[in-house]
């Protein structure tokens, strides 16, 4: 799964495929089941995350991934915090082309 990192942003965040709001279907959804190296924190950090932007909002829970910087061979990030998505609202989403 590719992404666009944020560098203005304190936290790495991707659309989740439960996410079915209007924008997220706009965008590619990332799928923890299709990933060996996912981990579920939602019993060690069950909140829900609310990120407002100047022109959007977003709801996220805290989970990790392996993350891999230039390509399959590049630098792995083994658990590597990061907000996967559950909505999305406004234009900042609809507009922005971040996966």
């Amino acid at each position: 799964f590719r992404l666009a990192l944020d560098t203005g942003s304190t936290n790495t965040w991707v659309t989740s495929v439960e996410c079915n709001s209007t924008v997220c279907s706009s965008h590619l959804r990332y799928d923890p089941a299709k990933s060996k190296t996912f981990a579920n924190l939602s019993a060690a950090c069950p909140d829900v995350i609310d990120v407002y932007f100047g022109t959007g909002r977003m709801s996220a829970k805290m989970h990790q991934e392996t993350v891999t910087l230039g390509g399959r061979d590049g630098i792995a990030v083994p658990e590597q915090d990061f907000l996967l998505a559950t909505a999305e609202y406004g234009g900042v989403f609809k507009t922005s082309e971040f996966s």
